[in-house]
């Protein structure tokens, strides 16, 4: 809010605090208002005057930053009492555009300006009344008689308002200038004699006096408070266009009620409606001339009743509950419901029509209602013709409504009138009775999920055609594994046939009663093979009716107790690998992630070259393959070279937007430099300083812009306002919401942002920056985003060597970027921190390098924010014009590039995301490095462990996509068969990767949800003892023995440790925790050895 310094705040402090004692203690403190005198300012700290003059005469130089609370309090109260004293008596007293205190200037001394506004709000308050009040009024107790006379004019006037049978309290307090919140006897008093006798007599008030009263009594404080010069020509203004209207009859009002409308005078004086509301006192001497124009509704009886009876004889009458609607009465009228309420002769006829409308049906009970059109009879012939045909498009088992509104020529939303709606719904029933009197019908194609998609619909047909003899007949040829899919997805027939059920248990010999793996090995490879036929249910509703179905089993005692319910899928949201070969055009909604998989592009080629030789047309080919079949028939020499087609499009690409990045860096930086150098050149006035310091630190500084702003531009002009915008901090910048200064500036130096630029780098300078670096060597985007200052670890002749940190996905990993040592990225990257120097700070972003300015403050460069302007940036080149670039595409494209650039390094581009802090990315091409060992070997272990394992079934291996010449294979390596562990992986196209490819992540594992783990105690506490050896041998063995380690008992601690992350995060916890007790008692016999790799 202010620039000066904490030394300044307290040599003002002391100053003025020095200034107040005097004039306190010494007596001669001037009265600048009637109330205003040396008493006052003790009042308006809460103390006695002894004791303000004690607090003074014991700190003759109070001191705001004292630390101890309360002594730090009372001084601040008595610095702001000597500031508000020495401004009162110099005549400098800050005040707002609407008369009262500018209470920030005061605040700000403060280093508790937040709570301040509120500990002081009383202080400022009081000070203000007591400043617009001219005089005090006497006390209450001696105004009885001037109580009494103004209740008995207001009641001989009629202009006493009423509120709830009572006089109103409101307009009685406000007449004598009491805030309502308090209560008053001597006001309390004759408010209940009066509301006794309104209710005697049978008072009412009469609504136009009522608010002329209103409108000429005004308040004190308003009328009193100062005006600025704009407000008072705002005024004028206001009633010249009210009185204009009103003589010539045009007087526009409010749809509903007799009051001006503010929103149609603000328009035509070009203001904020804000600014006309304001104006009370005018506006409500107007109201009362509009009411006396308009009339009220008590005169226009006749024309009511004939409104009346012909709303009710068209049937658009609208009642609700019984009575009839006000509001529509007063729209159709123009008045408030205010008038209807208070004329005794519109009462009476609602409650005549209301009860006469009792009896009649079919009347709208809302405004919509009543105003909506009769439906077209038309309309309903035209639907009833259509649902009777032969070309009936149904969907869902039910008629399409997107087809009935266009053959009947309607809109959608007309088909929910009762009309239209009740020829659908018969026509639906119709429908589904004839579908069901077929037999074949309920086995559509050799499924029963059409009759399952039907029934679950929620038809009643459905339920008692799904018991006819007709269906249990087709549902006893059925196989159990078929019975069990109707079952699940037609869950009403199963619980209304379990005698048929009981009866195929029982004839089904291979499901024995007691085995619990058999159910478990069942209910899996039904969920697989339901996924398979890719049925139109969907996965988690079949494991929802199949655990009921588990638990209705069990409650019939025909299935064990023993076997556990299936656990639904979660969800998982499909992303796609993406390039910037494969940019979606803008307006397409993708979400780009990056990976460190190569092995999709490898594939991509392949299909490039059948694209080419085949001749597809760009619709039929993936995005990428399309853009390098556009560069092969483009280039005939490449057309056998399929990876060289891909290196082009790729090197085109990356290298336009490296260029886009380069061009808007040097517009920005050009921009910055020229704003630094007028500043450093600007040539300084005497006296100019303290000139600026009374503008911008004592007041508005919009009065005083057009002494400081030129009529034209000129470079003197632009160098003085931004020494002003730099010196004060940005100060001036709320004078931006005068639109006439907003005006004014843009029309000289541009918009605001590009002002802003001249202090601030801009944020394409920023994003261009993070652009050129990812084009060139594509790291992480994170990484590249938020580079730290000291960014440079060592530099030679040829190679920079930029280090990042990478914060996600666990502990911070140190990333090595190579970068060429006079090439654009390392200029760009030097100048960023020379030019955002003098902006870091002690914030927490102090040592990112990337900086922006949102909304006049220094944020760290955001990840909307680059990607957003990095899109823009990538528009500026043809090439990529109208794609959607976005920052993760370059990582991919780079890994691809330098995958197809050597061949014998496409194992290590995939594990470019595994950075250590003592890897560099040079390091990958000499030796790989120990995470990318120990990867390949966790998915060796994790592939074998997602697959069933089950000796003797070949169909369920096959159901789960295994082959029987691979169920084989595994037969003879037998590698986890020796282990006795094993998984039951329910769907494996189902699960996280690539859409309609088998799964991929070698971390799926923690959050699959259908990994059924089948282990046994025993051996999980094998596992457990031999883990715990492993581990604290790891730190000898890999020290001394290393090839051993590496190749003997590295893989064993990985499959170890693959075993217990399936069982700890999956279903079988239970015996995890079971084998843990068993490992801690068999380790209690001291006979027992410890397990320990040799």
């Amino acid at each position: 809010m202010t620039s000066h310094t904490r030394s300044e705040d307290a040599s003002r402090a002391e100053k003025a605090v020095a200034r107040f004692c005097r004039n306190y203690l010494d007596g001669s403190i001037p009265a600048i208002a009637p109330v205003v005198d040396r008493d006052h300012y003790s009042s308006l700290l809460g103390l006695e005057p002894g004791d303000l003059r004690k607090l003074l005469e014991d700190h003759q130089v109070i001191d705001p930053s004292q630390s101890n609370l309360q002594d730090r309090f009372w001084s601040e109260r008595v610095v702001l009492a000597a500031f508000l004293h020495c401004d009162m008596a110099d005549g400098k007293l800050a005040r707002n555009a609407n008369g009262g205190i500018l209470r920030s200037r005061y605040l700000c001394l403060f280093r508790s300006a937040r709570r301040s506004s509120d500990r002081y709000g009383l202080v400022f308050t009081s000070l203000e009344r007591h400043l617009s009040q001219p005089a005090q009024s006497p006390p209450l107790a001696q105004r009885a008689d001037e109580i009494e006379a103004w209740f008995s004019q207001r009641f001989a006037e009629r202009s006493l308002d009423v509120f709830r049978g009572k006089a109103s309290r409101r307009q009685v307090y406000n007449a004598f200038g009491i805030p309502t919140h308090k209560r008053m006897p001597e006001l309390e008093a004759p408010l209940q004699r009066w509301s006794d006798r309104i209710s005697v007599d049978g008072y009412k008030p009469d609504p136009l006096k009522v608010r002329q009263h209103l409108a000429n009594a005004g308040r004190s404080y308003e009328e009193n408070r100062i005006k600025t010069e704009e407000t008072v020509r705002l005024r004028a203004r206001l009633s010249e266009r009210l009185l204009r209207d009103l003589n010539s009859g045009t007087l526009v009002s409010m749809k509903n009620k007799n009051q001006v409308s503010r929103r149609h005078y603000a328009g035509e004086l070009n203001c904020a409606v804000s600014s006309v509301r304001a104006q009370k006192d005018i506006l409500a001497k107007f109201d009362v001339e509009l009411s006396k124009l308009r009339g009220t509704i008590g005169t226009k009886t006749e024309e009511v009743r004939e409104w009346l009876k012909e709303s009710l004889a068209n049937r658009t009458l609208q009642v609700v509950n019984g009575e009839v609607c006000r509001q529509q009465l007063a729209s159709a009228f123009g008045v408030s419901l205010r008038d209807i309420k208070t004329s005794k002769e519109i009462s009476e006829l609602l409650l005549e029509y209301g009860k006469k409308a009792k009896g009649i049906q079919g009347l709208p009970n809302s405004r919509r209602t009543a105003e909506r059109e009769v439906p077209n009879a038309e309309e309903e012939a035209r639907l009833r013709d259509y649902v009777n045909g032969e070309c009936v498009k149904l969907f869902r088992g039910k008629i399409s409504r997107r087809a009935a509104a266009a053959a009947a020529g309607i809109a959608g939303s007309s088909l929910g009138r009762t009309a239209l709606k009740t020829i659908l719904e018969t026509a639906d029933k119709r429908i589904m009775g004839e579908f069901l009197s077929k037999p074949g019908n309920f086995v559509h194609e050799g499924t029963p999920f059409e009759f399952a998609r039907i029934t679950a619909l929620g038809f009643p047909e459905a339920v008692s055609i799904s018991l006819s003899e007709t269906f249990l007949e087709t549902l006893a040829e059925m196989s159990f594994r078929r019975a069990f899919e109707v079952y699940g997805v037609a869950l009403s027939v199963f619980e209304t046939a379990s005698p048929i059920a009981h009866s195929l248990y029982q004839s089904d010999g291979s499901l024995a009663r007691g085995s619990e793996y058999a159910w478990t090995r069942l209910l899996a490879s039904l969920r697989a093979t339901s996924v398979a036929e890719k049925t139109r249910v969907m996965t988690n509703s079949f494991v929802g009716l199949a655990n009921h179905l588990i638990k209705l089993l069990k409650s019939c005692d025909l299935m064990p107790s023993g076997v556990r319910p299936l656990k639904k899928l979660a969800r998982v949201e499909t992303t796609q690998l993406r390039t910037v070969v494969e940019a979606p055009k803008l307006g397409k909604s993708a979400a780009p992630v990056t990976t460190n998989s190569v092995e999709r592009y490898i594939e991509l080629l392949e299909s490039v070259v059948l694209s080419v030789d085949v001749g597809l047309g760009a619709k039929e080919v993936p995005e990428f393959v399309s853009a390098i079949a556009r560069q092969v028939q483009a280039d005939e020499s490449l057309r056998n070279d399929p990876d060289e087609a891909v290196k082009v499009v790729l090197r085109q690409r990356l290298d336009a937007a490296s260029e886009a990045g380069w061009e808007s860096f040097c517009k920005w930086r050009d921009h910055f430099d020229y704003g630094q150098r007028l500043i450093a050149n600007i040539e300084r006035q005497e006296g100019e300083d303290e000139r600026l310091e009374d503008i911008f630190l004592r007041g508005h500084a919009s009065p005083h812009l057009d002494t400081i702003l030129p009529e034209e531009f000129s470079e003197t002009g632009l160098a003085r306002y931004l020494f002003i915008m730099k010196k004060y901090n940005g100060s001036i910048a709320s004078d931006w919401k005068n639109r006439r200064v907003a005006k004014q500036l843009a029309k000289l130096y541009g918009p605001r942002s590009q002002l802003q630029a001249y202090l601030v780098p801009h944020v394409d300078c920023s994003s261009a920056a993070v652009l050129a670096c990812l084009a060139s060597k594509g790291p992480n985007t994170a990484v590249g985003r938020e580079l730290p200052t000291d960014f440079t670890r060592s530099v030679d002749d040829q190679i920079a060597e930029i280090v990042g940190v990478k914060r996600k996905g666990g502990a911070p990993k140190v990333i090595h970027i190579d970068l060429p040592a006079n090439g654009r990225e390392i200029q760009m990257l030097d100048w960023m921190k020379a030019a955002t120097h003098h902006l870091r700070g002690s914030s927490s972003w102090s040592n990112r390098l990337f900086l922006m300015c949102h909304h006049g403050r220094i944020r760290a460069l955001s990840e909307w924010a680059a990607r957003d302007h990095i899109r823009e940036i990538c528009q500026t080149k043809p090439i990529l014009a109208g794609m959607n670039i976005v920052p993760s595409m370059f990582r991919t494209s780079r890994l691809l590039l330098q995958g197809l650039l050597d061949k014998g390094i496409i194992n290590v581009s995939r594990a470019l995301g595994q950075h250590t802090e003592d890897v560099s990315w040079r390091d990958y091409h000499s030796r790989p490095p120990e995470t990318l060992i120990r990867d390949k070997v966790t998915r060796s272990y994790l592939t074998d462990a997602q697959t069933i394992i089950v000796h003797d079934d070949n169909e369920l291996a096959n159901a789960l996509g295994i082959s029987d010449e691979a169920l084989a294979e595994r037969r003879r390596s037998g590698r986890m068969r020796r282990t006795g562990f094993g998984t039951l992986c329910g769907d494996r196209l189902g699960r996280p990767g690539s859409a309609g490819t088998l799964c991929t992540q070698q971390d799926c594992e923690r959050n699959c949800p259908q990994l059924m783990f089948v282990a046994d105690p025993v051996q999980t506490a094998l596992v457990q003892a031999w883990g715990i050896g492993l581990r604290s041998a790891e730190d000898e063995f890999s020290r001394t023995r290393p090839e051993r380690w590496m190749e003997v008992w590295l893989p064993r601690l990985k499959l170890i440790e693959s075993i217990e992350e399936l069982m700890t995060r999956g279903q079988n916890i239970d015996i995890w925790d079971e084998a843990t007790i068993l490992r801690k008692q068999i380790w209690a016999d001291p006979s027992v050895p410890a397990l320990r790799p040799w």
